[in-house]
């Protein structure tokens, strides 16, 4: 009955090299969570400033019919 409860010694150090295995992981993911994190950050960053600078916020309305043309100075026209 004693033999039952005592701990297989070879036992301990694989536990002791699962958490630790186990922890690496989760530092790497969190490490790659904020990555992420950050990535999305830029990237809506980039997207508030790509609306900025092409005026995207403005809406245009046209008429049915009616075309709108690029003229030299890349500005755009109805006809």
């Amino acid at each position: 009955m004693d033999e039952e409860i005592l701990i297989n010694p070879t036992s301990v150090p694989k536990l002791r090299e699962q958490r630790c295995f186990c922890r690496r992981l989760y530092e790497e993911n969190m490490e790659l969570y904020q990555e992420m994190l950050r990535s999305v950050h830029q990237m809506r960053a980039l997207i508030n400033e790509m609306k900025r600078i092409s005026g995207a916020n403005a809406e245009y309305y046209i008429e049915d019919g009616q075309v709108l043309e690029e003229s030299d100075s890349s500005t755009l026209y109805v006809r």
